[in-house]
């Protein structure tokens, strides 16, 4: 006798779930994850599909066209352009229907930098702060007993640090690209800022960002600092790795990078120094977003939901490559045994989204870069490259659509 269809099982939908791989760890990780949720639903099923390459471009495209997959990472530096142009679903109404999810116990900075105009965009998946990573055994040959935790200290500690042999630099103090996702930390300590809140206008001619550019500028002029390229690394972590240079500023995702590819090295991982305005660091964070025509929204949530739970973020800490966004987990014994982690775990309460309120955030940012490294390259001055990056980055900030 035929089964009645009213009263059968109805078959399971099923979502889409995509974001970019820096790493085979990263996507076997999501690939666990999509696994462990499928298990545990019979209603929904996830199938992963990552984008390889020129993500954020192919993303937008599939959700104008309707063709979004229906849970994606979202770059905090990315999200506002998403949010601008209407492609992201606020998930104010499931957070606040969902007492079980708890909200309020993510870190407030993470939730910060995927919310405008008090709406939710997406949840933090995990953060990483920049800290200091130092070479143990070089600090101990310098007779330097303990990281810098000033301005001061960091500039003598990288000229105790610059070894040269035969006239010729063989050891750098401090590996630093002219990078504004390293630079702004050092503005930040200043009391300045880079982009201005309204997202109008750049703040790169002030006292305070013109003081912070000009102690990079001085640790690279000085000799104490170098660039990776000016050292044949192709980042400031193979500059450290392989012993051109005794510091670095990066992040938690140098602890699985150094222990595989440098496990020979002695490193040890401490704060930013303080600058002028005291301690600042940068807070990098990705988040899980649902299109805003998304034809299965709770679903997803439940997805989302899943994966930012303490159970989702405990995976994710165990293989090193980010810090849990829930304040919960920051007693984990994982932080007690490794204690490099918590170095950077303990900068969060000054710690600085990188996420800023313009569409048009890759321009301003490319722009500035290549200005820092004419600058660090000593083909402008200083003045100059106060002057570039004001007119650039207003001008690249009032064409922002």
């Amino acid at each position: 006798m035929p089964t009645n269809p009213s009263s059968s099982a109805q078959a399971p939908v099923t979502i889409v779930f995509t974001g970019w791989v820096s790493s085979g760890a990263e996507y076997q990780f999501d690939q666990e994850m999509v696994n462990a949720f499928n298990a545990q639903h019979t209603d929904v099923q996830v199938v992963f599909q990552p984008i390889t390459s020129d993500y954020d471009t192919k993303l937008k495209t599939e959700i104008a066209a309707g063709n979004a997959p229906d849970v994606f990472y979202v770059d905090s530096s990315q999200v506002f352009s998403y949010v601008q142009n209407g492609l992201l679903l606020p998930l104010n109404q499931f957070v606040n229907s969902d007492s079980s999810y708890n909200i309020s116990d993510f870190i407030p900075e993470t939730l910060n930098a995927f919310k405008f105009n008090n709406n939710i965009y997406a949840i933090p998946k995990d953060w990483s702060p920049l800290a200091l990573f130092y070479n143990v055994k070089m600090f101990e040959q310098a007779g330097i007993s303990s990281p810098p935790s000033t301005w001061q200290q960091l500039y003598q500690d990288a000229a105790k640090l610059t070894v040269k042999s035969n006239g010729k630099v063989v050891t750098y103090g401090l590996a630093l690209p002219p990078d504004m996702a390293r630079i702004l930390a050092f503005v930040y300590q200043g009391g300045g800022q880079w982009i201005t809140p309204s997202g109008k206008s750049v703040a790169t001619n002030s006292s305070q960002f013109i003081t912070a550019l000009n102690y990079t500028y001085q640790l690279i002029q000085q000799g104490y600092a170098t660039m990776p390229s000016a050292v044949g690394a192709g980042w400031d972590g193979q500059a450290f790795g392989e012993g051109l240079a005794a510091m670095t500023i990066e992040g938690n995702w140098m602890i699985p990078y150094m222990n595989q590819t440098y496990p020979n090295v002695t490193y040890s991982v401490a704060p930013l120094p303080a600058g002028p305005a005291g301690r600042a660091t940068l807070l990098f964070t990705v988040g899980l977003a649902i299109p805003y025509n998304d034809k299965h929204p709770q679903q997803a949530w439940e997805f989302i939901k899943f994966f930012t739970s303490v159970q989702g973020q405990t995976k994710w800490v165990e293989l090193g490559l980010a810090l849990p966004t829930r304040m919960s987990l920051f007693n984990l014994p994982y932080y007690q045994n490794n204690p490099d982690a918590k170095a950077l775990m303990s900068e969060f309460s000054y710690a600085h989204p990188w996420s800023f309120p313009t569409a048009n955030f890759a321009k301003v940012y490319n722009d500035a870069n290549a200005i820092l490294q004419n600058l660090f390259l000593n083909k402008i001055t200083l003045e100059q490259a106060i002057e570039q990056l004001t007119m650039s980055g207003d001008s690249d900030l009032s064409s922002s659509t």
